[in-house]
């Protein structure tokens, strides 16, 4: 797919991408983030990593969500600008409610002058919405006159999309929460998908918030709304996406930065050295070497994480750690720096009972009454995992890790925990005396 713009619009309009080669036939993607948009982060998310897995083009950060919906404005502009042939593929998730235009043209003349239709003053009533979304359509059918692909994201667009299947639009639905196989199959088979005007009766489907497998392929000429509209279970001849574009979308939406949610590897560098002069500020800042060691733990942490889910950091730095051994004498300030990257953004929190990790086949238990912290990495750090681990200046190589043996100790039976809640760990391996192997984590 070859993007010539991309533009982000709310109450406004805002060009963030133009492609140095412009295509006659090549596509303006245009992205809804008014502030309905803020509770569909995770769809947006990977509606616009599957943006980039098609076009093969990294694209800058989308602006965080806010203020109203101004579809028709952002097009009226792009036709006074001169569109060619280009096509429209259109990111939304409700209908236009920016309600400072009136006058909206639907139809051109035989002259060649466009006649408008007053829509009248904005009014809380669902006839006024029904007039300002029919004139909408009309002037994207009548005077747009340029192929559009609308994916509607969410429920609340349903009624627009239903309305926009009855015209040479090609409408795709993406339901509340979808996951990135979803995503892919339905903006692959959407973008595939040439506008047609319906010309005979078929059966509806329904746009339902229930999954189910995609379904036989539809009739494409048909006059009901429903049935032309793509969902995950009316897929048609195209398909679910191909494994190789999924993991595409998934490796690529973290990195996806909405409203700035997601930081360069200088600025997580930065967040982090700001967590460790936190932890330190009693203490004189320990030497490069336990600094770099550190890291490289909380690394790991952040790498067992991305299969397991929040880690307890008690796993690492509690008076039983069952993984690493402190870097040298004194006192190992591993917790508090946990503490610190979660206050500066870095580190995300959750609190959880009865925790169980396993690791080289080596479950490690943290049971009782109290709640365990456990960590994993925030929004903004996420996509960034993978380079700090490769990166030398920043952490200690793995392994330069030391694994604690922890002191064996009496417990009732069937207990996981000593009596202050420490966790214990159950070594499930068939030969307990075998020495640990050099790497702690798999």
């Amino acid at each position: 797919m070859h993007i010539n713009k991309v533009i982000v619009f709310n109450s406004t309009n805002d060009g963030i991408y133009t492609n140095p080669e412009q295509r006659e036939n090549g596509k303006i993607v245009l992205i809804d983030i008014s502030a309905s948009m803020s509770e569909k982060i995770s769809e947006l998310k990977l509606c616009y990593s599957m943006v980039e897995a098609l076009s093969g083009i990294k694209l800058p950060p989308i602006p965080a969500p806010k203020e109203r919906t101004n579809l028709i404005g952002l097009l009226m502009e792009l036709v006074r600008q001169g569109i060619g042939q280009q096509e429209f593929l259109v990111l939304t998730d409700g209908e236009d409610n920016f309600h400072d235009i009136r006058k909206i043209p639907t139809s051109v003349a035989d002259d060649g002058s466009l006649v408008e239709t007053d829509i009248g003053e904005f009014e809380r009533s669902g006839a006024y919405e029904e007039r300002r979304q029919t004139a909408i359509l009309d002037y994207i059918t009548n005077v747009l006159k340029a192929d559009v692909h609308l994916i509607g994201v969410g429920n609340e667009v349903k009624h627009l999309l239903r309305m926009a299947a009855s015209r040479p639009i090609v409408v795709a639905h993406v339901r509340p929460r979808a996951n990135a196989n979803e995503v892919a199959s339905v903006m692959r088979a959407a973008v595939s998908t040439r506008p047609s005007r319906p010309s005979r009766p078929s059966r509806p489907a329904q746009l339902s918030d229930a999954s189910a497998a995609p379904a036989a392929a539809p009739e494409t000429a048909a006059a009901a709304p429903d049935v032309r509209i793509i969902t995950i279970d009316n897929l048609g001849e195209h398909g679910v996406a191909p494994a190789e574009l999924v993991d595409a979308v998934v490796a690529n939406a973290p990195s996806v930065s909405v409203g700035g949610d997601v930081w360069t590897k200088d600025e997580a560098i930065a967040k982090f050295e700001e967590a460790e002069a936190l932890a330190y500020a009693d203490d004189d800042t320990p030497y490069d070497a336990v600094t770099k060691y550190n890291r490289r733990v909380v690394v790991e942490l952040l790498k067992l994480s991305e299969t397991r889910g929040p880690i307890p950091g008690a796993i690492v730095g509690s008076k039983y750690r069952s993984l690493f051994d402190a870097p040298g004498k004194g006192k190992w300030k591993i917790n508090k720096l946990l503490y610190q990257l979660k206050q500066v953004g870095f580190l995300l929190e959750d609190k959880q009972h009865n925790v169980q990790v396993v690791v080289e086949g080596k479950d490690y238990n943290f049971m009782g009454d109290r709640a365990y912290s456990c960590y994993k990495p925030s929004a903004s750090v996420e996509s960034l995992v993978a380079a700090l681990d490769t990166d030398a200046d920043f952490c200690a190589a793995v392994d330069a890790l030391k694994r604690t043996q922890p002191p064996k100790r009496k417990s009732n039976a069937g207990s996981a925990s000593d009596d202050a809640g420490s966790p214990k760990k159950q070594n499930t391996a068939s030969d307990p005396h075998a020495p640990p192997p050099s790497s702690p984590l798999a």
